[in-house]
């Protein structure tokens, strides 16, 4: 019960969370709504959260160990935009779109065209994690 503040604010998607944020800033907004003292609680608070899908905190990366994304939707709304991207006729593009559809390859100068359509947030996380 003790969490459930933080399960709450998750659920509304408000204002007060970037759809990723650092682990050290999840944990503080954690503590500061739910009372958390100590580390493992916090982690395991995360955790528990991954767990039911109401987050996404990937331990075993070390390139993802740090992050958290705290809004699964969007998560799914930027990952989705590169299966059906809205400008597939912009001929700068047409070359990268091919190679990311026959081979899989996914190259930055798409992602951020795309994203940057699409997901006015997420081109700015990416220029802000280089």
């Amino acid at each position: 019960l003790k969490w459930l503040p933080f399960t709450d604010l998750l659920q509304k998607h408000t204002e007060d969370l970037q759809p990723v944020m650092k682990l050290d800033d999840v944990t503080q907004k954690a503590r500061q709504l739910c009372g958390i003292g100590s580390d493992e609680e916090a982690q395991r608070m995360v955790e528990f959260h991954h767990s039911l899908g109401l987050l996404l905190h990937f331990t075993s990366t070390p390139a993802l160990c740090n992050n958290v994304v705290v809004d699964v939707e969007w998560l799914l709304t930027v990952t989705s935009a590169l299966l059906h991207p809205l400008s597939t006729k912009n001929p700068q593009f047409s070359k990268h779109f091919c190679l990311l559809h026959t081979h899989g390859i996914l190259l930055e100068s798409l992602a951020m065209h795309i994203w940057s359509t699409r997901c006015s947030q997420s081109s700015k996380l990416m220029t802000d994690e280089r």
